[in-house]
């Protein structure tokens, strides 16, 4: 059975304990109301009372009245007095009689007998006990999610904006989490007092002429006061050694009328002034300023309640789609994405130009053709590596340089990138170097920049191409580009390789989605919000699981985080399908390149492999150390005739130095055969390495005049996913 995912499990809990949540979370939301209100109808305050101490109310309430049996304070902070004559309130400020204490509303007894049962009686007061678990498991949860989204370091600090629900979500969860905490435990502990789970009544209270006020000079009467007094029984007599009873909170005091000195004590057992604990902080008595809190705590839960439940039905959100076709286009927006952010910012304006009417298409920058009616680019591209296109627009500016065009077209560019990085948006720049200097290609609006996807920046351009355009493009105002709602993948593998000069380790993991992965798909992982989103190629083994390996860098954001997960635990991830690195039918012999952690995708797509296809798999590693761990899948291949050749190449052995390009070099004549009838050449890897083929293979090129590196990269016979 697959581990649930804190998220998961913080999800789960919300939607079943949802209803009686709800229920109970709005009647206690009126009922945190209470002591506020009941404050401002009392003569006086709770804060009165703690200036008066416990003589002064005796003497005052002995000058008007007679023959006293016991005054008291009740849940609400009213005090009355009880005499042989009968029952009145009291003003504890003045001892007489008063006709403005607080008088309960009929709301808060209905609130008050609905959140302790929800008019179930017992089984209504289980099912409340139960949900104050269930608050107490959301609020953990919820902390352990937003710990794992920002980390520890970071929970305290400032975090990226995303969707303002998602936002909100997590600032209030930082803010609010301490006061639901003791409400959900107070709600607990009074519910297992409730059902006897905890039993006050059957433990013995301690008595002891031990005192802390014994020694104490002067009447202890004066010690104390009013506000922390729950009860005064009064003596029978008017005899020196009887004694007043006082009960506080957490203990009852035998007083002489005498002298004012204690001669007896009984202090409660933990269990009943817990009791008492949970009750002042579960009901907001102790104070109107924590039953404030309460409030706030209250309004938070539901919107908690909202915006989890919102954001989480947000994300099934879907991207747009073209509705028109190219040849019909006038207009055409160009995406040049490495991990799919750039093309949302790109759906956001196509859904904007579509609303307008206008015939509008949105395609890769590779993808690019002139069509008849083509009369605007839009060019939207983030920059890869040092200064690099991204996957989607690595043969665009060699297109472009080749096509003859016979009209003048206009364009604009935004470029997407960080400023953390020395090449910002280098990319974005090239392209706006290569069509100024065409006498076919006008600026319509000229080149800007998006830093780490700001959603500002992007207004600011689409303001400056309403002026270009004459076009009211109405985009959202605020919006932060909404994600897709991520998969969860658990390790069920794991193992590691020290070549003597690095750590890579590999992952086997599954998913409930994984029927839908093919080998050379990508998968997006991003360990932070603020970070950006890592790709790593993956392949798919022959139980359907899936295959990852990583390279392990000191500073490596995402090869830590992903190093730090064992064997069933869970990540959240998304699937980047990468259509154009997949085994396609029409491949019928196959050269798979890879160097180091390169090798993911051709694992599975060994598997993937009919015995009609030879497939060839050429890899290159530091020493023989890295091939240990899928040495017996290689194996296998070979023997069921799923992989017809394998060659190692061993960049740091002793006797034979040898890097990829360099076995390319050595067979010049297999390589040119190869991709001359028709075979493909499939690389995986390090930019470097791939670098260095594409000069190994324009080397051996050079003599055929008809086809070079890019002929066969633009008739995709050569395919790369490098990094």
């Amino acid at each position: 059975m697959r581990k649930l995912s804190w998220r998961e499990v913080h999800f789960t809990l919300s939607l079943l304990s949802a209803g009686v949540l709800f229920l109970t979370i709005s009647s206690g939301l009126i009922l945190s109301v209470e002591p506020i209100y009941a404050e401002y109808q009392l003569p006086y305050t709770h804060h009165d009372t703690e200036s008066i101490d416990l003589q002064q109310l005796l003497d005052s309430v002995g000058n008007h009245n007679d023959d006293i049996v016991e005054l008291g304070r009740n849940e609400q902070y009213g005090y009355s007095v009880s005499t042989f004559d009968g029952d009145f309130d009291m003003n504890p400020l003045s001892g007489k009689a008063t006709l403005h204490n607080y008088h309960r509303p009929e709301l808060f007894d209905t609130a008050t007998n609905f959140h302790r049962s929800l008019f179930l009686k017992a089984p209504g007061r289980l099912l409340v006990g139960i949900s104050a678990f269930f608050l107490l498991l959301i609020s953990l949860t919820g902390l352990l999610v937003t710990i794992r989204k920002l980390g520890i370091k970071n929970l305290f600090k400032k975090f990226e904006k995303t969707t303002a629900h998602a936002y909100y979500h997590t600032y209030f969860t930082k803010i609010l989490f301490i006061p639901i905490f003791i409400v959900a435990l107070s709600g607990i502990y009074l519910s297992m007092i409730r059902f006897q789970v905890i039993n006050t009544d059957n433990q013995q209270s301690v008595r002891s002429t031990d005192s802390e006020w014994t020694m104490a000079d002067g009447n202890v009467l004066r010690q104390i006061v009013v506000s922390d007094v729950k009860k005064v029984e009064y003596p029978f007599s008017d005899d020196p050694q009887d004694y007043y009873t006082i009960v506080l909170d957490d203990k009852e005091l035998q007083i002489s009328q005498g002298d004012g000195q204690v001669i007896g004590q009984t202090n409660y057992v933990m269990a009943e002034r817990m009791r008492l604990l949970s009750y002042n902080l579960h009901t907001g008595w102790t104070s109107s300023l924590w039953s404030f809190v309460l409030l706030l705590s209250s309004v938070g839960l539901l919107y908690f309640m909202y915006s989890g439940f919102r954001v989480s039905y947000e994300r099934l959100a879907k991207k747009n789609k073209n509705i028109y076709t190219k040849p019909d286009a006038e207009i055409v927006l160009l995406v040049g994405s490495e991990n799919g952010k750039t093309r949302e910012f790109a759906d956001i304006l196509f859904k904007a130009l579509i609303d307008l009417k206008k015939k509008v298409v949105v395609q890769d920058l590779n993808a690019f053709e002139l069509s008849p009616k083509i009369k605007e680019l839009i060019i939207f591209t983030s920059t890869y590596g040092e200064g690099e296109a991204p996957n989607s627009g690595n043969r665009f500016l060699k297109k472009v340089k080749k096509m003859r065009i016979d009209r003048t077209i206009q364009y604009s560019i935004l470029g997407f990138g960080s400023t953390k990085y020395p090449l910002f948006c280098e990319f974005a720049k090239d392209v706006e170097k290569t069509l100024s200097l065409s006498a076919n290609f006008n600026s319509k609006t000229p080149i800007s920049f998006v830093d780490k996807n700001s959603y500002h920046d992007f207004k600011n351009w689409v303001n400056r191409y309403q002026k270009t355009s004459g076009l009211v493009v109405q985009i959202p105002q605020n919006l932060v580009i909404e994600k897709k709602k991520p998969d969860t993948f658990q390790v069920t593998n794991k193992w590691s390789v020290d070549d003597g000069d690095g750590h890579t380790f590999y992952l086997e993991l599954y998913s409930n989605r994984q029927e839908k992965f093919k080998s050379g798909d990508l998968l997006s992982i991003m360990p932070n919000p603020e970070d950006e989103a890592r790709l790593y190629s993956v392949g798919k083994l022959k139980n359907g699981n899936l295959f990852l390996a990583i390279k392990l860098h000191k500073q490596g954001i995402c090869s830590s985080y992903l190093n730090g997960f064992f064997v069933g635990e869970t990540f959240n991830a998304h699937q980047v399908i990468n259509t154009n690195f997949h085994l396609a039918e029409k491949q019928k012999n196959v050269i798979m390149i890879a160097n180091g952690s390169g090798i993911a995708p051709f694992i599975g797509m060994i598997f993937e492999n009919n015995s009609e296809r030879l497939l060839h798999l050429m890899w290159g590693m530091r020493n023989a150390t890295s091939t240990e761990v899928v040495s017996d899948i290689l194996v296998e291949g070979r023997e069921s005739g799923h992989l017809a050749k394998t060659d190692y190449c061993y960049s740091r052995d002793e006797q034979k130095k040898e890097y990829v390009q360099d076995s390319i070099l050595s067979n010049p004549d297999y390589f040119k055969d190869h991709l001359e009838n028709g075979y493909f050449i499939m690389i995986c890897g390090s930019i470097n390495m791939q670098q260095g083929i594409f000069e190994s293979i324009t080397h051996i090129l050079q003599d055929d005049r008809d086809k070079s590196l890019e002929y066969y990269l633009e008739t995709n016979q050569i395919l790369s996913d490098c990094y």
